[in-house]
């Protein structure tokens, strides 16, 4: 057997032992379906684990499976799921997915309603992308529904279809990372990355600094709608500055601040 080959099976072996310690730590650390993070989450790698993945051209491993979802409802998202049931699930998914013409001047609206002198914008960045895709969607006010089964794992009666519902779990906490990244540092929301990380079957965490909406199969689908959201957003907070940052959540995926607050600015 060549050298290639034998580096090769010890580098799936040692991938897969560190998935199996990364699904302990995650177990005790965290509840499943916890924000658009992956529920199988677990704590960054190290080593020469971790380096193999940061030496490469991260994009590549886009195209590996996605680890199996261990939360019995989200297991049924197209996000979380690959081939042969991945497919139809997405195209579930693109077929319900609005056109994102009008999304930027429906968010500007729903935020400026939203408005203190000052306030925590957090809540504010997390609820008006789920209100103003829901409304393009054709759905009830299901805020409620979808914070439950972002930070609790909880799945409401009051949820639509498991498409629907997708799009706004995805939406939400991403969005939001997007938003505050806008609002507190001096990048364009097109270069932002809001979501650090993804998972893949037999090397773990995988960076998207050159990727930030995925890449491969799982791709993102609402690139689009995300910036216009997020603009929508910055565009009627252009009239605040921030006075306090929280600290960040530490997501193993995610940027995402405790809380950030926000004050009209003096005239």
């Amino acid at each position: 057997m060549s050298r290639g080959s034998c580096a090769r099976r010890w580098w799936r072996s040692a991938g897969s032992a560190a998935e199996r310690r990364g699904t302990r730590r995650y177990g005790r650390r965290a509840r499943p379906g916890q924000g658009c993070r992956d529920a199988s989450a677990s704590a960054e790698p190290s080593g020469p684990y971790r380096r193999r993945v940061d030496r490469d051209d991260p994009t590549r491993w886009l195209d590996l499976p996605v680890p199996a979802q261990p939360h019995p409802y989200l297991a049924t998202m197209a996000r979380f799921t690959n081939a042969p049931e991945h497919g139809p699930r997405r195209r579930a998914v693109l077929d319900v997915l609005p056109s994102p013409d009008g999304l930027e001047a429906a968010a500007r609206e729903r935020t400026e309603t939203l408005l203190h002198d000052r306030l925590d914008v957090m809540p504010v960045l997390m609820s008006v992308p789920v209100s103003v895709l829901a409304d393009r969607m054709g759905c009830a006010d299901v805020g409620a529904e979808i914070s439950l089964l972002c930070d609790e794992g909880v799945v409401s009666e009051g949820l639509p279809d498991v498409a629907r519902t997708s799009i706004l779990f995805q939406c939400r906490d991403a969005t939001a990372a997007l938003a505050a990244i806008g609002l507190t540092e001096a990048v364009t929301l097109e270069s932002a990355v809001p979501v650090l990380r993804t998972r893949r079957d037999g090397v773990g965490w995988v960076p998207l600094t050159r990727a930030p909406f995925g890449a491969g199969d799982h791709a993102c689908p609402g690139r689009l709608h995300a910036l216009a959201l997020a603009r929508g957003m910055l565009a009627a907070l252009a009239g605040h500055e921030v006075v306090d940052e929280g600290h960040d959540l530490g997501r193993p995926n995610l940027r995402l601040p405790a809380y950030l607050y926000m004050q009209r600015r003096a005239r």
